[in-house]
């Protein structure tokens, strides 16, 4: 089932395309200069956002009804083109994201943000507009197939972001520290999921070994899962570059081996009974 060139996901699901550069780590953002120049969409605050198109969104749909066939939880990433806490983004569009999100019960969606600060905010916004599923989640009712996720590409996004993070109600928390810019201690208590890796691209900024296996030694201790996703396009070890044959440093095989480990906490908690919405 999976159609996604992430690894840690099974599907990719952008509601819309778009954003607006917040922090260190959207420097080289891939999606402004490939998807945005391609779509003819201009990053921004202010800047209208684009929504996917209706087929697009019944994608997610077809997803449910197979997963519901085969009895999995495939994980679905939201968004690699967008951020689902994006101010900018009509609290229209974001309610419709969440009721798709509960109409969706067979599917582990994976909501990345790199505003968790506006959870409450935004959320509430949905509600307002109509959005059960916000409603019930601004109550305190946390989606049993939805994950919350921030970025903390460095320790100052980790300090601001991560508290945050643990106020939103979530069945699990996970961190996508990509790209890693730096040594990071983040405060993992509450957290269920760590991803790491490094910036890709020409213009890549280094990844450092060190940093990857103090975090990846981090997680252990607090018996967090671990995923390292990829080295980049510029690894160095003990100041000198790591030269691997994959552009984007993802072949597991070119690591140092003590970095290959890529784990996955336990399954999305699921009812007993799970069926796809009627009129799917």
């Amino acid at each position: 089932m999976k159609d996604s060139s992430i690894q840690w996901t099974d599907h990719t699901f952008n509601p819309w395309i778009g954003c607006t550069r917040v922090s260190p780590g959207c420097q080289n953002c891939y999606a402004e200069g490939g998807y945005g120049r391609r779509f003819g969409i201009e990053w921004g605050p202010g800047k209208p956002r684009r929504r996917t198109t209706a087929d697009y969104w019944k994608q997610a749909l077809a997803w449910d009804r197979q997963a519901a066939r085969k009895g999995v939880i495939p994980r679905v990433f939201c968004g690699s083109l967008c951020d689902w806490l994006d101010p900018d983004v009509p609290p229209e569009w974001r309610r419709d994201l969440l009721e798709l999100i509960g109409r969706t019960p067979n599917l582990g969606w994976m909501l990345l943000s790199k505003r968790p600060q506006l959870w409450r905010r935004l959320v509430g916004q949905a509600a307002k507009s109509g959005g059960a599923f916000a409603a019930r989640w601004l109550a305190g009712e946390a989606p049993h197939n939805a994950w919350a996720g921030t970025t903390v590409e460095d320790q100052r996004r980790a300090e601001g972001r991560i508290p945050r993070l643990l106020e939103i109600p979530a069945a699990r928390r996970f961190l996508s520290c990509e790209p890693l810019l730096g040594p990071i201690a983040p405060d993992l208590g509450g957290v269920d999921l760590v991803i790491g890796g490094g910036e890709s691209g020409k213009r890549a900024r280094p990844l450092d070994i060190r940093w990857a296996r103090d975090l990846r030694d981090r997680c252990r201790d607090a018996g967090v899962a671990f995923f390292m996703k990829q080295c980049g396009s510029n690894p160095v070890e003990s100041g000198r570059p790591l030269e691997m044959k994959d552009d984007h440093g993802g072949d597991p095989d070119e690591w140092p081996e003590d970095l290959r480990v890529r784990e996955m906490p336990g399954a999305f908690r699921t009812p007993a009974r799970v069926k796809t919405a009627k009129g799917q």
